[in-house]
């Protein structure tokens, strides 16, 4: 068994002496760790008994049966909702929507300072202050009016939010601040946090927002002009388009570059090719990766980032397709592979390139699976002061693999999980 649920209900009697179900939900996993499931479970039994305590106060003209509501389901590896991010793009060239959309008060906005920091509310959750929440929030409106060489407000910039969408009815923004705006941290306990190492910790709904906000940041700071003519850009529909001055006829959209991340194993996948490259800390190692060239296939780009970066040569009818994910930093869709090494003896020879890798090797299941729940009881670690804050503790040097969210642990999982 590789996975876990558990249905939690709460069931009280009424006045009239009936025993009724007060609430239900479902809480699914994607792993059976019984003592991960069991904590799980704990906490989602607590929150959903605080609800059922929140609508039983109530008064009873409001009182209604908690099965009666939309039931929520939680999932532990993305604690994704029914929400979903509607982009929206068959309404981005209709200037009296797009105006109706930019002057509500109720619309969201993602809030990045720079290209690498985002605004979060908790580990979990970003922090989508409405557009009345901005105007009227006196630490929001000391935010917006910070930093910045050019003398930015908060009216310029608003007038430069980018669309990204819609949840439910509400519209969704980005909103872009200088590097150095200054931030005191007093609305509602909100943080900056860097996107690269802190996204994936987020919910799926949140991370895509962060990462879609990101895109568009880095497009639109590296792309100013036509790379056809050189003449000055305009930025339209929402700015997700961007529209040369010049011939009024080039129309330039966000470009992502392909790369490929795959997990490499033995021809028998009872262990993985993992490496270490010099922008990781110690003890941290992940699947291989890199850019796919022109004219070349992914499944040709797998065969030779391997082999350059450790000298292990794939079999390439073993290369299957596993998923995908954005990684706006700055601009790169990353594919990622599984692919199983091809030399008869039964983990082949490590030869690394010194220029893109420090260590590879290979290593055991049952090594990666206790990597893996290290890696989960620390948290972000992709980011450097997370890993040292914990090397003093239970964690002990041990090898660490990436956080969940991240594409190269769905490769890693996906691997554990195959029996």
């Amino acid at each position: 068994m590789t996975k876990g649920f558990a249905v939690l209900t709460i069931a009280g009697r009424k006045q009239d002496g009936v025993v009724d179900i007060l609430a239900q939900r479902l809480c699914l996993s994607t792993h059976a760790d019984r003592q991960l499931n069991m904590r799980l479970f704990a906490d989602a039994s607590a929150e959903l008994f605080l609800e059922a305590m929140s609508i039983t106060d109530k008064s009873s003209e409001t009182k209604k049966p908690i099965q009666q509501q939309q039931q929520q389901q939680i999932h532990t590896d993305t604690g994704e909702t029914n929400q979903f991010l509607d982009r929206s793009s068959h309404i981005r060239d209709d200037k009296a929507i797009m105006k109706d959309l930019y002057n509500r008060l109720d619309s969201l906005h993602v809030i990045l300072r720079g290209t690498n920091e985002v605004l979060f509310a908790t580990t979990t959750d970003l922090a989508l202050p409405t557009l009345k929440n901005i105007i009227e929030d006196e630490s929001l409106i000391s935010l917006f009016n910070t930093g910045g060489g050019d003398a930015t407000t908060q009216e310029d910039i608003l007038k430069k939010r980018t669309f990204i969408g819609r949840i439910g009815e509400q519209a969704v923004f980005a909103t872009f601040l200088p590097n150095d705006a200054t931030y005191d941290g007093s609305y509602q306990s909100c943080y900056f946090g860097n996107t690269r190492s802190r996204a994936p910790l987020l919910n799926s709904l949140h991370n895509e927002l962060a990462l879609t906000a990101t895109a568009y940041v880095n497009w639109q700071n590296t792309h100013q002009f036509c790379c056809t003519c050189g003449a000055p850009l305009e930025y339209i529909h929402g700015r997700t388009c961007a529209k040369c001055m010049g011939s009024k006829t080039h129309f330039h959209w966000p470009r992502q570059d392909p790369s490929i991340i795959c997990l490499v194993t033995n021809p028998t996948k009872t262990h993985a090719l993992l490496a270490r490259s010099p922008r990781h800390k110690p003890y941290l190692y992940t699947c291989l990766a890199g850019f796919v060239e022109g004219g070349e296939t992914f499944e040709s780009a797998v065969m030779r980032e391997v082999y350059e970066e450790v000298g292990v040569n794939v079999d390439k009818d073993s290369i299957s397709y596993i998923a995908s994910q954005p990684r706006p930093f700055p601009r790169s869709t990353m594919i990622g592979m599984h692919a199983r090494s091809s030399l008869d003896v039964d983990m082949a020879p490590i030869s690394i390139d010194p220029n893109e890798i420090v260590d590879a090797q290979w290593f055991d299941k049952e090594m990666v699976y206790q990597a893996a729940k290290h890696s989960d009881e620390i948290g972000a670690v992709l980011d450097p002061k997370v890993v040292e804050a914990n090397q003093a503790k239970e964690w002990e040097g041990k090898l660490l693999v990436p956080s969940k969210g991240v594409l190269a642990r769905k490769l890693v999982d996906h691997w554990l999980e195959d029996d």
